[in-house]
């Protein structure tokens, strides 16, 4: 996660673990065995998922 946290805005990066939050629109609270951060999913990337 550290990795990820650093990144510049708008990179791709792939993360293991859960989304634990729908904060708004499409901007989502993920969290792994390290920590928690905001990340950004666009709609197009869900691949017609299932979100609740």
């Amino acid at each position: 996660m550290k990795e990820a946290k650093t990144a510049r805005f708008g990179a791709y990066i792939t993360l293991t673990g859960k989304i634990v939050a729908h904060i708004r629109e499409e901007y989502y609270l993920f969290r792994d065995e390290t920590g928690e951060i905001r990340v950004e999913i666009e709609n197009e990337f869900w691949r017609n998922s299932s979100r609740n």
